[in-house]
């Protein structure tokens, strides 16, 4: 069997996938994009969903993956899940980063300028994961782990900006390993595709030099997300994102829209 017939036997097994709703299913495709800094990106992309003990009852999970290279050695390899176990007793929700990928570096405070002043090459790690038990209904209680690690850094300055900027800190490299507890509110029940649903998130997290991070603060993250069907092919969504950082720096994330057909 050729290539191009197995590619056509995968294709028509995409479009016309008569498994039951109830089987777990699996679709891995490519990818290609195109930015300034990174030049052509080729990846790889998989989605795997399933229903707990197949029970169509349950809340659909999600694992997914992205690897990457791009034209400019940059690569990049990602894994996200939203896992419930049957009848919500348990939500698993998490990321994880591992990418050479470069950053935009605008500078400190509120009148940095709009063009970049640094590009920033570094190895990164992030991992973020919440082990979340139901208390009731739809709300979710437990703790929470936030890791991240930026190594090989260098900052390659912008010739149209000012070089005597000022270098943040963790300049030369960082690990913080965050701890603390969080709370979700959750009613989707399809993460994959939502049409109608409501989720929130609050947690509060410490990074401290005693459990091995450079920096001593603490976070304090929200997540708020709301989605409504609006007519029968398209859906409103909206997100209201903050991240609070207290201790050796302090940055926060405002507000995020986000309106999808």
């Amino acid at each position: 069997m050729n290539a191009q017939n197995v590619f056509k036997r995968y294709l028509d097994n995409l479009i016309n996938n008569q498994s039951e709703i109830e089987e777990p299913q699996l679709l891995v495709y490519p990818t290609i994009a195109y930015a300034p800094e990174t030049t052509w990106e080729i990846g790889l992309s998989s989605v795997y969903v399933y229903y707990a003990e197949r029970d169509t009852t349950n809340r659909l999970s999600e694992i997914n993956s992205f690897a990457f290279i791009t034209l400019e050695n940059q690569y990049g390899l990602w894994f996200d899940h939203a896992i419930y176990t049957a009848q919500d007793e348990w939500f698993l929700l998490g990321r994880l980063r591992f990418q050479s990928f470069p950053l935009y570096y605008h500078g400190i405070g509120t009148n940095t300028p709009e063009d970049y002043t640094a590009r920033v090459d570094a190895n990164q790690i992030l991992v973020k994961e919440r082990f979340l038990k139901k208390i009731k209904k739809n709300v979710f209680l437990g703790v929470e782990v936030d890791y991240q690690s930026l190594s090989a850094v260098d900052f390659i300055v912008n010739e149209r900006a000012v070089n005597n900027f000022e270098f943040p800190l963790g300049s030369n490299g960082s690990s913080n390993l965050g701890l603390g507890v969080g709370i979700v509110r959750d009613d989707r029940h399809n993460v994959l595709n939502v049409r109608k649903g409501f989720f929130s998130e609050f947690a509060v997290l410490h990074s401290n030099p005693s459990w091995g991070s450079t920096f001593n603060f603490t976070s304090i993250n929200s997540d708020t997300r709301f989605y409504k069907p609006i007519g029968k092919n398209n859906v409103l969504a909206a997100q209201l994102l903050g991240q609070f950082n207290f201790g050796m720096f302090l940055s926060i994330n405002l507000l995020k829209w986000v309106a999808r057909a």
